[in-house]
């Protein structure tokens, strides 16, 4: 995660030669990098709500609220100072509305492999269908000009946190 961010600084913010990989290798090594992010985090939402599971909702809210903040900053700086490499939804800006979502499918434990798996297939196919809002930008819909340096819409994104999610509870409760 390191190198590729170093790489993509030096590349796109200080127009400095690359660290000489090809473009093929900087896209694989970042998605993956996220995949693994993604599905990390919902193992961990996983053993945090079984933990603490009276907690679970406001623990939920403040992580929404930082990283919310943080994601609205993030944001504005970009927007203003790096029009450019513009961020308008992350995977902070994800990160802040699973806080929330996630809250929704603790209960249905390992049925969240199905659900994220659907959402992963749905995610796949939506972007093949670009709109003329951008309402629907943390959903994957988007008008066909839209760029966002770092975009993590909730389709097909939340569909591997839900998996890890639910691989977690089968793991724990079979």
């Amino acid at each position: 995660m390191i190198l590729f961010h170093l790489n993509y600084i030096l590349e796109n913010v200080f127009h400095t030669v690359d660290l000489q990989f090809l473009d093929t290798f900087w896209f694989i090594l970042g998605r993956s990098v996220a995949l693994i992010f993604i599905l990390v985090s919902g193992i961990s939402f996983f053993l945090s709500a079984e933990k603490n599971s009276s907690q679970i909702v406001r623990k939920g809210i403040k992580r929404f609220l930082i990283l919310g903040t943080v994601a609205a900053l993030i944001s504005v700086v970009t927007y203003i100072f790096f029009y450019e490499q513009r961020i308008s939804f992350g995977i902070i800006h994800f990160f802040a509305l699973v806080s929330l979502l996630a809250l929704l499918f603790t209960r249905l434990g390992s049925w969240n492999i199905l659900i994220g798996m659907s959402i992963i297939v749905i995610g796949n196919y939506m972007w093949r269908f670009p709109l003329h809002t951008s309402f629907l930008i943390p959903f994957g819909l988007h008008p066909a000009d839209y760029y966002s340096a770092d975009y993590y819409p909730l389709f097909p994104w939340f569909g591997y946190y839900l998996i890890g999610f639910g691989v977690a509870h089968w793991l724990v409760n079979r």
